[in-house]
């Protein structure tokens, strides 16, 4: 009986000792697969947002670069054709005075 008793206890004993050790791998598993999800989603969310970034200010500064060319155009072109106005006005009004005078 006392052999029984004393083998028993040794598979009992064993059988704790199993489960202890795969409770502790199962704990450092869990941990393990937390960190590197924890890593991965981490690299993810930064890969994610640097190319929506990317995307947002390229479409930003493309908007705000043809808004400011448009402007720009326009200002050159109101003030090329001002000029040209004004050249071709004081160009007649000289061949008018020059016309009168030489009469």
């Amino acid at each position: 009986m006392v052999g029984v008793m004393v083998g028993v206890g040794v598979i009992v004993m064993v059988g704790v000792m199993v489960g202890v050790m795969v409770g502790v791998m199962v704990m450092i598993g869990v941990i393990v697969g937390v960190m590197v999800g924890v890593i991965v989603g981490v690299m993810v969310g930064v890969i994610v947002g640097v190319m929506v970034g990317v995307m947002v200010g390229v479409t930003v500064g493309v908007m705000v670069g043809v808004m400011v060319g448009v402007m720009v155009g326009v200002m050159v072109g109101v003030m090329v054709g001002v000029m040209v106005g004004i050249h071709v006005d004081v160009l007649d009004f000289l061949d008018v005075t020059w016309s009168i005078e030489s009469l």
